[in-house]
């Protein structure tokens, strides 16, 4: 055997083509001294091998030592959030150099980013959101470092981009557009002063277009098209807006778009280039990459227009309510169409992670439950309250009827509208106007949507055009417009799609999702016996009768990925209600869980002990969707919440800790119980977002928790700008919080002993 790169190893074997063979194998640490002897192996175990492929990919996870598992730490953090003085406003793919260099010094053996795809579709602050990618193979052109492209030769230019560097920089967080518009706009210089003709004598560039031209090639005919029609929603393009190979073959030769269509091969070339360094990097520091696979793509992306097979367009996906999201979240990507990715054998799967591969060792599934169920939103809903999982196994209008259900689909699964609670939802002074626009009365006091406002996309729009012309009255309007969602949403039964009123399934939370959501009132106006029913009916049907389904769904999808990959996959499995049988795959396949302490999945818990978490699992303080380590504290502080009162108690229990929570701001030593706490568990990896590691260091942390937030999931417009106020380079010095985390035994997590914690 001989070693390839972290982590893989090759060897070569003579194997008869005429037949298959079994076999048998068994990996393990040979003695040094007699090099024959295993000092701890695995079991002897047996592969079925087709000679007719060329190569075989054996993963084993390392899960024997001669003393314990081994087990590893990391950090996460977004690449837009680094900050360095080579960078132009945002962190940048070479930043991470300086960054592995810091984490391999202290001890993390693996660094997490955010997806790092290209997310350009209006180059708007918009675009910021990174789990919405025009593409799953282009990287992002905000990452580029510009000096690392080349010089311009023109240096009063230079000199105004290198004031322009400085003065992006001073920002405190990302200002996306600006950055945006800087680095295309460099870019574009350099690539009109070079020529594509100097590019593509490039052995280095042939090699890379030839590699990717599959995605490639329309990918830069898309941002092109994108940048002429002012939009990346392909549908509205007067031309090209149904995808044909040849006709955008010849688009991207003609020499009236050749130059254009270049530009894009130019920066998604260099793009690779710098972030193929920092893989190579990586790797031979020892220092893992991690990368971050979304579950969806932006329904005006390359993929969504090349490839219309693989997507139902009619369709969001979304997350049911939760206690974050009363109205449920609606992420607007399209969903897939499994049945013709399997018939394809996952072809668009197995590219898009082959992509990944280049560049990382590990990588984290987003929202893992949508392999197994994923909520879909119909296309002209605006919230995630109106969503059904799919795919499911409905009940039947029989089945209803039998359970004595008074089955009358006009009253259940229409809006029910009543003139005694119209105010409540839209304001007592707007009810004569809401009226009169928006509903037509079918009965005394009974009410329903007029044609032209049957949807909630339709009132969106008709609100939206209101806001421009009557600006001074957008907070009435808005109050207008979400009272007439809830009330499009005063429903107990959602038919399925193309039944014929055959096929239902309950609305999710029947009652009201929770207490920051309005009752249902289609529901509590109705019958004791029928509200006791459609409860029964609906409390099997989303916690009992679907699970063995998504499980034979997922055992579908699932192996064939994993199988297609090298890389260690972590599952990202979090948020309420997770049926078992996801743990139960994941474990089957190998997949790594995660457990985050204050988000328990057993719902009788009021936290997730990283004690008592299996070996196949990354345990973390926080992630980039909830507040950081000091933000939840504070919160925990001023609520005198249950949760954090109960995980002290165990600390002290358990882990000999001694101190007593005080104060809003979480100290530095409690910081340290937590890490700690962590970095005992039995899980393979602990991974910390760097906001939660700076927590140790009450002198370089930021002032206000708050401001560390990466995410807030429930709100659609949030913008995603956070960047750290400590430049890496300054990282690289802070002595005191350096030795700390040295101390913490970050690297040596196999032999950890609580020493901390006295």
């Amino acid at each position: 055997m001989c070693f390839a790169h972290s982590p893989m190893w090759t060897c070569e074997l003579e194997m008869n083509p005429s037949q298959n063979l079994a076999l048998d194998y068994q990996v393990g640490i040979i003695d040094p001294k007699t090099k024959s002897d295993f000092v701890c192996a695995t079991e002897k175990r047996r592969l079925r091998v087709n000679p007719k492929e060329n190569s075989l990919i054996l993963y084993v996870l390392p899960m024997f030592r001669p003393d314990s598992p081994w087990k590893g730490s990391g950090v996460a953090i977004p690449v837009f959030s680094l900050r360095s003085r080579e960078s132009t406003g945002v962190g940048e793919f070479l930043d991470l150099i300086k960054f592995i260099d810091w984490a391999r010094s202290v001890g993390f053996q693996l660094i997490q980013l955010l997806p790092i795809n290209d997310t350009i579709s209006n180059k708007k602050w918009t675009d910021s959101y990174p789990y919405s990618s025009i593409s799953v193979h282009a990287l992002n052109p905000i990452f580029l470092n510009l000096q690392n492209m080349g010089s311009l030769d023109d240096s009063l230019k230079m000199k105004r981009f290198a004031e322009l560097r400085e003065h992006l920089n001073g920002f405190e967080f990302v200002n996306w557009d600006q950055v945006m518009h800087a680095k295309l706009t460099y870019a574009r210089l350099l690539f009109n002063q070079l020529g594509y003709r100097a590019l593509s004598k490039s052995k280095e560039f042939q090699e890379f277009f030839v590699t990717n031209k599959f995605w490639l090639t329309p990918y830069a005919a898309f941002s092109c098209l994108r940048d002429r029609f002012g939009t990346a929603e392909f549908s509205l393009w007067p031309e090209f807006h149904t995808y044909n190979e040849e006709e955008i073959s010849r688009f991207s030769d003609d020499p009236r778009n050749s130059t254009e269509v270049s530009f894009y091969y130019f920066l998604q070339y260099h793009l690779h280039r710098q972030m193929q360094y920092v893989a190579d990097y990586a790797r031979h520091s020892g220092v893992v990459l991690k990368g971050d696979l979304p579950i969806g793509v932006s329904r005006n992306s390359v993929d969504a227009w090349t490839e219309p097979q693989y997507f139902n367009m009619n369709y969001a996906t979304g997350a049911p309510p939760d206690f974050f999201a009363p109205n449920g979240q609606n992420w607007a990507f399209p969903t897939y169409n499994w049945e013709r990715m399997r018939e394809d054998g996952f072809i668009w799967w197995k590219r898009r992670l082959a992509s990944m591969e280049k560049y990382f060792d590990a990588f984290r599934i987003d929202h893992i439950l949508g392999f197994f169920r994923i909520w879909e939103i119909p296309a002209h809903a605006v919230t995630g309250m109106l969503g059904q999982f799919t795919p499911t196994i409905p009940l039947h209008a029989n089945e209803l009827r039998a359970s004595g259900l008074h089955l009358d689909c006009e009253r259940l699964c229409r809006p029910y509208i009543r003139e005694h609670f119209l105010g409540e939802h839209v304001g007592n002074e707007n009810v004569p106007y809401v009226k009169q626009t928006f509903l037509v009365q079918t009965a005394p006091g009974c009410y329903s949507f007029k044609p032209e406002f049957d949807t909630q996309r339709k009132v969106k729009d008709f609100c939206d055009i209101q806001k421009v012309l009557r600006p001074q009255e957008i907070e009435k309007i808005n109050q207008i417009m979400n009272g007439l969602f809830i009330l499009s949403e005063q429903v107990c039964l959602l038919e399925r799609p193309g039944s014929n009123q055959t096929e239902f399934s309950p609305r999710y939370a029947l009652r009201q999702s929770s207490n920051r959501q309005p009752p249902n009132r289609s529901f509590l106006e109705l019958d004791w016996n029928q509200q006791r029913i459609l409860e029964h009916l609906s409390t099997h049907y989303f916690y009992h009768r679907q699970h063995d389904h998504w499980a034979e769904k997922a055992a579908i999808k699932l192996p064939p990925l994993k199988a297609a990959t090298r890389m260690l996959i972590c599952g990202e499995d979090l948020g309420d209600h997770v049926p078992a049988v996801v743990g139960k795959q994941m474990r089957a396949l190998d997949m790594l869980s995660l457990s985050i302490e204050r988000m328990p999945k057993n719902q009788e818990a009021t936290f997730a002990n990283p004690d008592e978490v299996p070996y196949l699992s990354v345990v973390s303080t926080s992630s980039h969707d909830v507040p950081t380590l000091r933000g939840w504290f504070r919160s925990e502080m001023a609520t005198g919440s249950r949760t954090l009162r109960d995980i002290w108690k165990h600390m002290k229990e358990c882990h000999h800790v001694t101190e007593e929570l005080e104060g809003s701001d979480m100290s530095a030593i409690i910081a340290e119980r937590f890490i700690s706490h962590h970095l005992a568990s039995p899980a393979m990896w602990a991974i910390f977002p760097l906001q939660d590691i700076l927590a140790l260091d009450e002198t370089i942390r930021l002032a206000d928790p708050d401001m560390e937030q990466i995410n807030n999931p429930p709100n659609p417009n949030h913008m995603w700008r956070f960047r750290f106020h400590i430049a890496t380079d300054d990282l690289l010095c802070a002595s005191a919080l350096n030795n700390k985390l040295m101390g913490l035994s970050l690297n040596n997590r196999n032999t950890y002993q609580h020493n901390n914690h006295h």
